[in-house]
């Protein structure tokens, strides 16, 4: 099947969210890659060049912020969106200032909002382009 919306890449370290996501955005008709944490999540993004990134703030060996770092710092043009179960306003705002495009709280309540953002998110970064 071809993917023709762009591929995305989720990291995530709890693997039901990690999966149910990327079983989603897979329905949604994206390319879909799957990381269970920051560092395979690097290994991914500098091998495959997806899209869009969805990244969790919390885990294991390198978390969400390291991310947002070495994304903003090698492609600043690929969107982040995190996607984190902290609900901490601190961190939403650290997350935006490292260059997040959106952030999202979990549990995600309606699928639709997640497709919505990264739609969103896709479309704004092919007209900066």
């Amino acid at each position: 099947m071809s993917h023709e919306k762009g591929s995305i890449l989720c990291m995530d370290d709890e693997e039901m969210i990690r999966i149910t996501i990327g079983d989603f955005l897979e329905d949604c008709d994206y390319t879909v890659y799957l990381a269970k944490d920051g560092e395979e999540g690097l290994e991914i993004f500098r091998e495959k060049a997806p899209d869009l990134l969805l990244v969790d703030l919390r885990m294991p060996k390198t978390n969400g912020f390291q991310v947002l770092s070495a994304v903003a710092e090698e492609s600043p043009q690929t969107p982040v969106i995190v996607i984190s179960g902290t609900g901490v306003l601190r961190d939403a705002i650290e997350a935006i200032r490292l260059g997040a495009w959106n952030y999202i709280t979990k549990p995600i309540e309606d699928m639709a909002f997640l497709e919505h953002s990264v739609k969103e998110a896709l479309e704004k970064s092919r007209l900066q382009r």
